[in-house]
């Protein structure tokens, strides 16, 4: 996970130059303490370049988290011309530049900034502060099972609703594929048709689709999103149902994948060329790619190979402006 830290003051700047010490630490040591997660934190300081509002807004174009060391109010005025929607909104934290205290302050839930707040209580030793009242009640949150369980929100208004019952303490009920069921359900997932959120049910529907992605280095990210778009469009969906967004290893770190999946908060998985040449199926060959990555093809076969056993290719290879992409689904 990638963070941007903005700090005002000499203490709020060593308090940055600290955490980025940190998290470098957890990223390299065998065996780390206080470093829990699945994926490490690595950290960029604003130097001061471009001007702040221009660094801003880049983090919201671009999806990337970003933590404040100061006053929460001078980040809420700061962030406010860039403020969108909780589902689209990258997290944004706040700290004090003595690290008492860490606070989430946008997309908690679907972006992640009460994990990412927990994460850097832990490595820094500053108290946490999460405000989401389904947090703060230990019940269940719509919006944070459907990020856990790869689902995609058809009807976002149902989420505050549902929020609403798990608060004041009644039961939130779920079905599954099994609509309509014997009573109403307050929770459906399922593939069915959208219609549904008339009988006032939240509606979750499983990401099906993988997209597959090859692009040169270090691609133009605006270049690589055009290409993504005109696979989704040619696949008849929308970038709400990809769940998963594959390559190959070697483009693990490449600048405009990773924005591309903090953008559309998909995780990027990558392959290497052994596994991606075992791929099953029919694919469109390039003999300039085998020759430059050791397979013939790179975003059909890694969106079959993402999508899993019984998958279908429903795009095949798209090019774009120095990026390729192909769509799958799964069984």
């Amino acid at each position: 996970m990638e963070l941007r830290i903005i700090s005002f003051t000499p203490g709020g700047r060593e308090l940055a130059e600290r955490i980025r010490s940190l998290t470098d630490a957890c990223a390299h040591a065998d065996e780390p303490l206080n470093c829990t997660g699945d994926d490490n934190i690595t950290a960029e300081l604003y130097d001061g370049e471009p001007s702040l509002d221009e660094y801003i807004e880049d983090c919201f174009r671009s999806g990337m988290p970003l933590l404040f060391i100061g006053a929460a109010g001078i980040a809420v005025r700061k962030i406010a011309p860039y403020v969108r929607d909780k589902l689209t909104d990258p997290p944004v934290i706040v700290m004090d530049e003595k690290a008492l205290h860490v606070i989430p302050i946008l997309s908690g839930h679907v972006g992640g900034a009460n994990e990412l707040a927990l994460r850097l209580s832990e490595i820094t030793g500053a108290d946490p502060v999460i405000t989401t009242a389904t947090d703060l009640n230990d019940v269940f949150a719509a919006d944070l099972f459907a990020k856990e369980n790869d689902l995609r929100i058809v009807n976002r208004e149902g989420i505050a609703r549902v929020s609403s019952r798990s608060i004041s303490g009644r039961a939130v009920s779920i079905a599954i594929r099994s609509y309509p069921p014997a009573e109403p359900v307050d929770v459906l997932v399922d593939d069915a048709d959208s219609s549904y959120r008339d009988m006032g049910t939240l509606l979750l529907s499983p990401k099906r689709y993988v997209l597959g992605m090859g692009c040169r280095k270090d691609a133009d990210p605006d270049a690589v999103m055009d290409t993504a778009i005109a696979a989704i469009d040619a696949a008849g969906i929308t970038k709400d149902d990809i769940a998963v967004l594959a390559s190959i290893d070697i483009k693990a770190e490449e600048p405009a994948l990773r924005e591309l999946g903090r953008r559309w908060r998909i995780p990027l998985v990558t392959f290497d060329a052994e596994i991606l040449g075992s791929a099953q199926g029919e694919f469109t060959a390039s003999e300039f790619v085998r020759e430059t990555v050791a397979v013939d093809n790179v975003c059909e076969r890694a969106a079959v190979t993402a999508a899993g056993n019984g998958s279908k290719l429903i795009v095949r290879k798209i090019r774009g402006h120095g990026a390729t992409a192909a769509i799958a689904i799964k069984k």
